[in-house]
């Protein structure tokens, strides 16, 4: 049986008061774990897509400059053999020369078009100057859960597109939800920040549009009153 002091003055049993660090917990908690959620979900993102699409990227790279030097060194062995020979005429080797440099510059720029190689990589294939590292990766998950979407950094193996499409499915509404939930949770402590101040300060609260203000004239009232302003004239004359 619960002891006497449980029972308030009509004989109900009272609950035990809660401490007020349990009561703000009860409050904060489910946003923090609201916001630690979403988080997870971007970073995990952002692991998958540096998974699925960085190797691609190395392929891709070790192919491109691969076709470079062959084709560099291509031109240099042709153009010293044409040279040595003495065969060729001036107007042949200039010709000669222009195909090669045509050729070189078609794979430089189709080097190029796959966003993976730069100049740096041309003159030491060891630089640094990956595309998908984790943190462009987390910025690509972010942009993209958060529809503002940049488009300067997208999967393009099959398997990167079909878990981008997956991954946006839920994770732009749970981020949606997150933002909302976070404008509502701020909104509701400044308005509480806003009573309290007016209330320290000894003055009652004001709401910020009065709503008891006189209702301003419409252009179409101001007309009928014209109209009823001539009609007795009409009337008296």
């Amino acid at each position: 049986m619960p002891p006497r002091s449980a029972y308030g003055e009509e004989g109900k049993i009272l609950a035990p008061s809660m401490p007020r660090w349990k009561q703000y917990a009860r409050i904060v908690l489910p946003h923090v774990g609201l916001v630690l959620l979403s988080f997870s979900y971007i970073v995990g993102g952002a692991l998958a897509f540096y998974k699925l699409e960085k190797p691609h990227e190395e392929s891709i790279r070790a192919q491109g400059l691969k076709d470079i030097r062959e084709h560099r060194e291509r031109l240099l062995d042709d153009m010293w053999h044409y040279l040595n020979e003495g065969e060729k005429s001036d107007e042949e080797l200039t010709r000669l020369a222009e195909a090669y440099v045509d050729n070189v510059t078609r794979v430089l720029f189709d080097a190029f078009d796959t966003h993976y190689i730069n100049a740096d990589h041309i003159n030491d294939e060891d630089v640094e100057g990956d595309y998908w590292t984790f943190i462009t990766a987390l910025f690509f998950t972010t942009t993209l859960l958060t529809t503002i979407g940049y488009g300067n950094l997208v999967p393009v193996t099959w398997q990167g597109r079909m878990f981008c499409i997956v991954y946006a499915l839920f994770g732009v509404p749970l981020i949606l939800i997150t933002v909302a939930d976070i404008g509502k949770y701020l909104s509701e402590n400044i308005t509480w920040l806003y009573k309290r101040y007016h209330s320290k300060r000894g003055g009652k609260h004001e709401p910020l549009i009065n709503q008891g203000d006189e209702k301003k004239d419409t252009p179409d009232d101001k007309i009928d009153d014209k109209k009823e302003i001539i009609h007795e004239a009409v009337e008296k004359s």
